[in-house]
């Protein structure tokens, strides 16, 4: 109900998610919950959604490096936002950012940062649920393989989850062929090991490191 309210309310500009226009409480039957969205303002009724996921990679699709770094602020303003008011996303990763697509182009400048089915305030307390193990790479190394659970969630693995999305904007490629997981999006022992190698701690398990060139791709800002 609250996450419902605060996704309703006038957002500010910052905060880049969707706008909730309802929710279902189906937890007598099904312990069960569902947020209802309305599609971004401005889109047709032919537009759809994709997500960033699944635009990485895709050469014809890719933005320019000023489009990417948009991208980048916007996003990172969004969590700002949330970690203000004391709110964690606990979900973040490139499936859960989505854009309006229209079969031809996307709006680069209007990126939606989805996916809270997990997000709650830092204070309180939630049942762990499994995630997709796909996505699992996205997760803080020590909470890999895990329910999200509230007493192992904090703010700094909202901040590691983002910053492997903004690797993937940098490059516009997925984290995981940036990293040269064959098996991905079979779950592996090397995943939990992804921030160590980034941080030269760890012997080289992948053809290449994005990190270092990172400076290269985006410039010093970014």
């Amino acid at each position: 109900m609250t996450l419902a309210q605060m996704l309703h309310n006038t957002k500010p500009n910052d905060l880049c998610a969707p706008n909730c226009i309802g929710f279902i409480d189906d937890a007598a039957h099904n312990d069960r919950y569902g947020w209802i969205f309305a599609m971004p303002r401005g889109s047709e009724k032919k537009d759809n959604l994709r997500t960033l996921h699944s635009l990485l990679g895709q050469a014809k699709y890719k933005p320019t490096l000023g489009e990417r770094i948009t991208i980048a602020w916007k996003l990172a303003s969004s969590l700002l936002y949330l970690h203000t008011v004391d709110w964690l996303h606990k979900g973040i990763h490139s499936g859960n950012v989505v854009f309006v697509f229209n079969g031809d182009e996307f709006k680069t400048s209007q990126p939606i940062l989805s996916g809270f089915d997990f997000s709650r305030p830092q204070s309180n307390r939630t049942t762990g649920r499994s995630l997709e193990p796909k996505w699992d790479l996205y997760r803080w190394p020590g909470i890999q393989n895990e329910a999200p659970k509230a007493e192992t969630s904090r703010k700094t693995y909202d901040i590691y989850s983002l910053g492997l999305v903004l690797l993937e904007v940098a490059h516009w490629k997925p984290l995981n062929e940036l990293l040269c997981l064959r098996r991905w999006p079979i779950p592996s022992n090397q995943d939990a090991r992804t921030r160590m190698w980034l941080l030269g701690e760890d012997f080289p398990l992948f053809k290449s490191n994005p990190l270092p060139d990172l400076r290269e791709v985006a410039g010093d800002r970014y």
